[in-house]
């Protein structure tokens, strides 16, 4: 430690001064953050600790009992410290090397152990002392939330699960970057290259919160920047995760800490309140602040949480352009700090001080200080509303923000320096009356003004009563997802009609939620109405608009509905490319879903090539490892195969599910929905003997081991059942679909096209089983939905239909039977290849009827076209 620099022994004894401020269980967990990854630093500064609490102990110890207490807790904390040998596994990866250390646990480069796909991540392993059930059951729960968080700038969560010691790892995507503030010094960016970067990094926050998943510890040492240019947000929910862990166990040895950093903490996370979304927003206008200024807006003066605490609760930063041209405190100086004086700051920003502080002054000196409101009710009411802002700004248009008044910044004022408040009571009572009525109305401007405040309301409300670990116990079974969404939209609708900007976003994701949980009859209005008043607002050119064009595009292809759905994502297709370019991830989510309509239309050569054109971009920006890729797979197998060649689409679910494992782990949803693809494809080979054991894995994925069952288990028990049928094995197919049914009941109900599966796949199993009269009823009751509730979906139509037109031509009605044959090959040949299956076998049935009533002409122009053979219908 000799050899240390005059500054870097500075350096040292500050954080040893500041850690002996602490209470002894905080200080090395205090350490590993302010040290943030610098290994050489951390180890300095603990040892200095450690030699402290030494001395202190020996004072009032015997050798004998000093040594007896001390041994065996050095021993274990060396244990519990030491990096994990490389070569070492944890699941099926091998270890390389520790890559940092913080204080919940290690980070390592690992790499796949069984040679089965070359990919290196970054396995997070969390410290001893948390490896109860409680806090492995929140692992797993929370481990689902964040594997669904697929965004270009959030570091994607591959795997997790526990050591074979108990101890909790998450597998990360590995990314190789700099803090963003040292990756925008180091290349001296200027303040819009630095916006830039940083509306990429709200956009994927957006995201994560629009999945109601809120990060709580976004700071620079948490987003990367990559070679390319590239933010990628780290640790995304992982604080929310160890925090809840920590909190559940050993509460003697944690004495109630938090896992954040309080430099970048909003004050009601520093004093144990609510974390909502507007926690996320307050820290990215600390960072914010410092990709700005070169500093951050408030520096610490108390080393304890606790005054922190007040210290950010009623300190109000000054605005980044007045800090510029006043040079870095030593205590200002972070880690990832390269500039020190104010020329430093300024040419680290292709700049002056001088023009610096012109271009900070303004729009974004209040921009800024709206996001660091002290109250969450003060700052922007979504990431949305700041990135808006950031956006208006940059075009020369106004800011919704409005500096902070008088009144505000003076009760704060008064807060804070009470003493001399009253002894200057006097003189101000003199001064003041005359202005009390300008400053009331000028309050009452920027309140009515800040009408989008109700939006964090909202989502506080939604995140607090959607947490499973923080509602009431006994309200868990009554306070379902519906009636919180249900809630949300009508307040959207009543208290935020004053606000058409920020009300047209919030009915743009309640309709995805609805949409994605399969409640289209609520989703397709707030859709709509979320489309025609961004029109109204923005016209046709904005990217606003092309997401709900997309969105409601989604939606009505969801419903079968088309001929609508094809013109709206053309349009926001259109939009995207314009304003983006062809090499745009938004452009490639695009022209996928826009397949798919085109796959339904049975327009295959154009599906298939807007389909390899997504894989090739999304190859190009994600990698060739992304698991994104193999939902592209996924879709162009099956247009592959709709088109005539299941052979060739069996290599690309192979290659999809290849993907799929080395990218998530053998229990993730993911790999089950992987797996079920393969199956498909697989049974219309007819070899459903080697499809069953996929089938039954995935099934054992979907059931999870608490709480309801995954929305997929119900296609995974058709998909069984329909099989061991074929195999003619009716009776081992019962069970499965009738908890199929139950299921579709429970979940959508009665009369929804989502109960159809499980209705014509029971009624082909009693039907096996001779039961011919339940199984009609069943087909009855499906085809009543398809005509009835479906409207325009063409081959969910189509196969209930067909179902009850082989059963009445089994049962000898074939006048009946017969134009249920005609309308189901109506439906089947407008979307299907003209010998595809489906057509080729209610082709069979209806020459069938034909030929017992007489029509053996008709009949034998029906069967000239043989059945096709399994691998193709040329």
């Amino acid at each position: 430690m000799d050899s240390f620099s005059a500054e870097r022994w500075q350096r040292i004894d500050e954080l040893f001064a500041e850690a002996l401020d602490l209470p002894t269980a905080e200080r090395l967990e205090y350490l590993a953050e302010m040290c943030a990854g610098d290994r050489e630093l951390f180890t300095a500064v603990r040892d200095l600790l450690r030699r402290e609490a030494a001395a202190e102990r020996v004072i009032g110890e015997s050798a004998t009992a000093f040594a007896a207490h001390l041994l065996p807790s050095l021993q274990a904390e060396k244990d519990a410290e030491e990096p994990l040998p490389a070569g070492g596994r944890i699941g099926p990866y091998r270890l390389v090397r520790e890559i940092g250390r913080g204080g919940m646990g290690a980070v390592y480069l690992a790499e796949r152990a069984d040679e089965e796909f070359e990919r290196q991540v970054a396995i997070k392993l969390v410290k001893r002392g948390m490896d109860t059930d409680e806090i492995l059951q929140r692992f797993r729960y929370e481990r689902q939330i964040l594997a669904s968080l697929q965004h270009p700038n959030i570091a994607a969560l591959h795997d997790g699960g526990a050591t074979e010691d108990g101890r909790p790892y998450l597998v990360m995507e590995l990314v190789e970057g700099e803090p963003i503030t040292r990756f925008c010094d180091t290349r001296r960016l200027d303040v819009e290259a630095r916006l830039a970067l940083f509306r990429k990094v709200c956009r994927a926050v957006q995201h994560a919160h629009e999945s109601l998943v809120v990060h709580r510890d976004l700071k620079p040492s948490n987003i990367l920047v990559t070679a390319s240019g590239e933010p990628k947000l780290l640790d995304f929910g992982i604080a929310k995760l160890l925090d809840e862990a920590s909190s559940a166990g050993a509460p003697h040895t944690r004495t109630g800490a938090r896992v954040l950093t309080p430099e970048y903490a909003s004050p009601e996370q520093i004093q144990g309140g609510p974390v909502t979304t507007a926690t996320d927003v307050y820290a990215l206008g600390v960072v914010l602040f410092q990709l700005l200024s070169g500093r951050r807006p408030i520096e610490r003066e108390s080393r304890t949480t606790d005054g922190w605490a007040r210290r950010a609760a009623d300190a109000l930063p000054d605005r980044p352009s007045a800090l510029v041209e006043r040079p870095l405190t030593q205590g200002e100086r972070g880690i990832d700090s390269l500039t020190f004086s104010a020329e430093e700051i300024a040419a680290a920003r292709a700049t002056t001080p001088e023009r610096l502080r012109r271009r900070l002054g303004g729009d974004l000196d209040t921009v800024v200080l709206k996001a660091l409101a002290p109250e969450p009710q003060r700052r922007y009411p979504s990431v949305q509303a700041l990135l808006d802002d950031l956006e208006h700004h940059l075009h020369g248009r106004p800011v919704s923000a409005r500096p902070d008044t008088f009144t505000y910044r003076a009760g704060k004022f008064l807060r804070r320096h009470s003493t001399a408040a009253a002894a200057a009571a006097a003189v101000a009572l003199s001064l003041v009356g005359g202005m009390s009525a300008a400053l009331w109305q000028a309050e009452q401007a920027a309140q009515e003004r800040d009408v989008a405040r109700h939006v964090t309301t909202f989502l506080e409300g939604l995140f607090q009563a959607s947490d499973p670990f923080a509602a009431q116990p006994e309200r868990l079974d009554t306070l379902r997802v519906r009636e919180l969404l249900a809630r949300g939209t009508a307040r959207v609708r009543t208290e935020l009609a004053g606000q058409p900007a920020v009300q047209a976003h919030m009915l743009g994701v309640l309709g995805d939620v609805y949409r994605k949980m399969g409640q289209y009859d609520q989703a397709q209005p707030l859709l709509e109405q979320a489309l025609e008043q961004r029109l109204r607002l923005y016209g046709p050119l904005n990217p606003d608009v092309a997401s709900s064009q997309a969105g409601l595009g989604m939606l009505l292809r969801n419903r079968g509905d088309h001929a609508r759905a094809e013109p709206l994502l053309r349009a926001a297709l259109a939009t995207r490319r314009t304003l983006g370019g062809s090499e745009d991830l938004a452009v490639a989510e695009t022209m996928h879903e826009l397949a798919g309509v085109l796959r339904n239309g049975k327009r295959f050569t154009e599906a298939e090539t807007l389909l390899r054109e997504v894989l090739a971009v999304r190859r190009r920006l994600l990698g060739e490892s992304h698991p994104e890729l193999a939902g592209t797979l996924t879709s162009l197998a099956m247009v592959i195969s709709e088109r005539g060649d299941p052979a060739g689409a069996e290599q690309l679910h192979r290659e999809a599910l290849a993907l799929t494992r080395a990218t998530y782990s053998a229990a993730h949803p993911k790999t089950a929905t992987g797996l079920l693809s393969l199956a498909s494809v697989l049974g219309t080979l007819e070899r459903h003997a080697e499809a069953e054991p996929m089938i039954g894995e995935a099934i054992g994925i979907y059931r999870t081991p608490s709480g309801p069952p995954h929305p997929h288990l119900a296609s995974a028990l058709d998909m069984l059942a329909r099989g061991r049928v074929a195999m003619g094995r009716a009776d081992d197919a019962e069970g499965p679909a009738r908890e199929s049914l139950v299921l579709r009941l429970e979940s959508f109900g009665e009369r929804h096209p989502g109960s159809l599966p499980g209705l014509y796949t029971l009624g082909s199993v009693l039907q096996a089983q001779g039961e011919l009269d339940a199984a009609e009823a069943l087909y009855r009751d499906a085809v009543a939905i398809s005509r009835d509730v479906v409207r325009g979906d063409r081959q969910r139509a189509a196969v209930p239909l067909q179902h009850l037109a082989g059963l009445l031509r089994v049962r000898g009605r074939c006048n009946e039977a017969e134009p249920l044959f005609r309308e189901a090959l109506a439906l089947f040949e407008d979307r299907f290849p003209a010998r595809h299956p489906s057509i080729v076998d209610t082709r069979a049935g209806l020459a069938e009827c034909l030929a017992a009533t007489g029509s053996a002409g008709e009949a034998a122009a029906l069967l000239r076209t043989d059945r096709p053979g399994p691998g193709a219908w040329p």
